[in-house]
């Protein structure tokens, strides 16, 4: 907690996907400050770490499905309609490659093509499409990490 608000963690997504905001709940501050509190201790920080996990896991995903949303908005990539559409997971096997960089995009594809498992795949997969969201999802968290670092250098925090 830095100072009287959350930073790194100002709220998690439930198994139903609804965010619980940690930061204030009232106008006054100071009973904002100890509700949030209880509420982030409730709902994360006394939970064992299997369950941190499956939440930090939602909040990545959640992240990465709006970073992807925005992309496809900016016309950076485009959602293409294939045979597996309907299937599990699905949405990550959909995307095409616009304007990212076309070495990363091409080295990644690669790697997935000449990959065991991928070959084994019960389902067809869409080299690409994992190629746009594996990049996409090492950018977002080189971000966060970006924002956390430079956020302790400034305010001090170890």
């Amino acid at each position: 907690m830095n100072g009287a608000r959350y930073t790194s963690i100002s709220g998690i997504y439930d198994e139903n996907d609804n965010f619980i905001s940690f930061n204030f709940k009232t106008d006054s501050e100071d009973k904002g400050v100890v509700e949030c509190n209880k509420l982030a201790e409730k709902e994360f920080f006394s939970k064992n770490i299997e369950e941190k996990r499956a939440i930090v896991a939602r909040m990545l995903k959640h992240r990465l499905d709006e970073e992807l949303k925005a992309l496809v908005d900016a016309g950076i990539i485009q959602i293409q309609k294939n045979d597996n559409s309907s299937q599990l997971n699905a949405a990550y096997n959909n995307y095409k490659n616009i304007f990212l960089s076309n070495n990363v995009i091409t080295r990644l594809k690669q790697a997935y093509l000449l990959n065991d498992n991928f070959k084994k795949a019960t389902r067809p997969l869409n080299a690409e499409s994992l190629a746009v969201v594996a990049y996409v999802y090492d950018i977002m968290c080189k971000h966060m990490m970006c924002i956390e670092e430079t956020r302790r250098f400034y305010t001090g925090m170890p």
